[in-house]
């Protein structure tokens, strides 16, 4: 039997991996989001203030991607805007307190959920799978992930 192709192998990990976390996350009670979403809230949580522009930049993002899940977001109660005092046309997105506490429970579910994907595995191969997806993240940097 032929081995597939890297990229289907990617995919399909990645499949089963998110299909894996909707599923705790629901049994958690944590209201579901598009993988945009979260992706927002976890650069939200790291960087507590950003445009939509930032937002847009820093996760390669469409802007109507962008737009539509800041909406949702927006709509559960997780961020707000807040107009910033230095340029009053612009808007900056922050975490509610509730996107706060969301965030940190769903990495908690998520790490979780990577301790259990990580069963078998060595440290040092852990670390090997890390590099070689960075890699292959760095390598296909021109690819569009919105």
């Amino acid at each position: 039997m032929r081995e597939p192709p890297l990229p289907v192998l990617i995919q399909f990990a990645s499949k089963r991996f998110f299909q894996a976390a909707e599923e705790r996350l629901q049994e958690a009670g944590l209201a579901t989001l598009h993988p945009p979403e979260g992706q927002i809230l976890a650069v939200l949580h790291s960087h507590p203030e950003m445009s939509a522009s930032g937002v847009q930049e820093a996760l390669k993002l469409s802007k109507s991607t962008v737009s539509e899940a800041l909406n949702h977001l927006a709509s559960l109660g997780l961020i707000e805007y807040v107009v910033n005092e230095e340029n009053r046309r612009e808007k900056r997105i922050v975490e509610t307190e509730k996107g706060k506490r969301h965030q940190e429970q769903a990495w908690r579910v998520l790490s979780e959920l990577e301790k259990e994907t990580e069963k078998g595995l060595s440290q040092e191969e852990l670390a090997v799978l890390r590099k070689t997806l960075n890699q292959i993240i760095k390598n296909t940097k021109g690819g569009n992930h919105g």
